[in-house]
This record gives structure tokens, sequence and C-alpha cells, in this order.
């Protein structure tokens, strides 16, 4: 009959075989890095900026190579550097002409014109976002002869964009609408009786003597000025998809709202998948261990 002890071994032996089978030695192997906390939740406020709420958990092991922070700024990097152009480079114009508004483009692009295009006392209106030396362009008919005397542009931006005669150059072609080519001139000063009625003190001006005209002024270099790009950094991870950065300061801000190129700039790196070698160790150790114990455990029983 068996003894007490030689029982108590035996279910000792056993209840190791059952652990062993049923974790597949996976209890040995150890999570290779613990995180100190793990994202619970991430808002983007009004101001575009992240608040982070984080709930500590040291027990959470992260396989990957990355902590939640790394993953939180990887996932919300791009969609916090595509913020919308603010209002500060939204640019509305009104203007009227003597007689006719033909057409206003801005960048090459044609612009809708709000009011009655052959009104001269209602002001037309534009709209439009400024870019970095984009011209605008602004072309009309005069009906009358002498068109310096009789004829008439005049305008008025909320911001930006300049009144007076001296800041714009025209051409007698009506061939012009996107502001290209050579030939433009500083236009002559209008005695035309007409005026703008959104800002009666706006200088009137005309291209010349010819009946039709184009009008063009030219956005100035507002883009950011950017130093080069500095070396890429050490990849995050070393193995499983990581990422490395590389970062640029500016020389000179942006001006009038425009919006500057990144200064932060991401590459993947160590993309290989990771080695498999610490897991299946470990499980060949419990297995050879299982079977160590097991023969040692029949020994002792049936001798």
């Amino acid at each position: 009959m068996m003894s007490t002890s030689r029982a108590l071994f035996l279910l000792s032996g056993l209840l190791l075989f059952f652990h062993l089978t049923l974790t597949d030695g996976a209890s040995v192997v150890r999570s290779a890095k613990k995180p100190a906390a793990v994202l619970q939740k991430a808002e983007v406020n009004a101001k575009g900026s992240v608040a982070l709420n984080l709930q500590e958990e040291a027990s959470l092991a992260i396989e990957t190579g990355k902590n939640d922070t790394a993953m939180l700024h990887e996932k919300y990097a791009s969609s916090l550097s595509e913020s919308s152009n603010s209002d500060t480079d939204a640019v509305n114009c009104k203007f009227t002409m003597d007689n006719s508004v033909d057409s206003a483009s801005y960048g090459g692009q044609n612009l809708q014109i709000k009011g009655a295009k052959d009104n001269i006392w209602e002001d037309k209106s534009i709209d439009f976002h400024v870019k970095s030396k984009a011209y605008l362009v602004i072309c009309g008919t005069n009906w009358e002869g002498n068109s310096c005397q009789t004829g008439g542009f005049a305008i008025t931006c909320n911001k930006h964009v300049p009144s007076n005669r001296g800041a714009w150059q025209a051409i007698s072609d009506m061939n012009r609408k996107n502001g290209e080519g050579s030939g433009w001139h500083t236009p002559c000063a209008s005695s035309s009786g007409f005026f703008l009625p959104a800002n009666p003190g706006a200088e009137k001006m005309f291209a010349s003597s010819a009946n039709p005209a184009c009008f063009r002024w030219q956005t100035p270099d507002i883009d950011c000025v950017m130093h080069d790009w500095g070396a890429w950094g050490e990849c995050s991870v070393v193995c499983g998809g990581g990422n490395q950065v590389r970062k640029r300061g500016k020389k000179s801000p942006g001006k009038w709202g425009a919006t500057c190129p990144d200064t932060e700039e991401k590459n993947n790196c160590s993309t290989q998948a990771c080695p498999q070698s610490a897991a299946r160790g470990g499980v060949a150790l419990s297995k050879m261990v299982l079977i160590y114990l097991t023969a040692i455990l029949c020994l002792y029983v049936f001798a």
C-alpha cells in the first residue's frame, strides 16, 4: 500500500503536470516590458490640444516595445497637425468699377463675385485666403472714351490688401485675367464722379485711356522659412516595427496666418519580426522540467 508521503508526492507531481500542460510553459515566460500607465481616454479640446486621462496600471504588459504615451502621440499627431487655416488669412474685399466688372481671380483661380457687376453704385464682394506671391486680379470695362476721366476702379478690403493706387498695377488687356505677362504699369488716377459705397474715400484708378482694364495686386512672400532637416534619431524599437524622428526649426515664421510646413518627420524602422526564441526557450524548459520530474516520480513510486 502506498504511504502517505508517496501519495502527497504523487499528487504534487500531477498538479505540476496539469499546470504546465494547461499553460504550455507560459508561466516561466515573463513580459519584457511593463508601462507606467495605460491610456484610458484622449480628448481633443477646442484649441486642438490633447488632454490625457491616464490610469495607473502596472500589471499590464506591452509586447510591442512601445509605451502607451508613444502610441498616443503616433495615433493623434497627424490629426493635430492638420488644423484648418485660421481666420487671419481670410480676406473679404468690396469694390466697384465704372462702368462694369467682368471677372476676379486670385492665384489663377476664378473668384465668385457677389453683387451686380454692371451697377457702379453697388458694392461687389469677393472672398479668398491669402497665398504667398499670388496675384489678385480684377478686370472690367469702361463704356465711354478717355477712361482715366470717365472710368474707374476702387477697392477696400478688411485686411492685407491695400486700396492705394501705388500698390496696384494695371493693363488695358482683358486677356490678362490671371495677372500673367509683362507690360503692367501704375494705374492712372481717375477723375470719374463715382465712388465706392463701402469706402467713399478709397482712391479711384484706371488702367489708361482705353476702355478695357485689368488691375492686379501681388501678395508678398508670407511663407515660413525653414532650416534644413536634422539627422534621423534612433529607432523606437529594435524589432517589430517602430519609428524614428528627425526635426527642423523655423528661420522665420509665416505671416498673415500662413501655415508652416511640418517641423517633425517620422520614418518606419526596425520592421523585421521580433525573434520568438525566448518564448520557445521557456516552453522547452518547462517540458524538460516536466519530463524530469515525471521520471523521478515514477522511479520513487514504483521502486
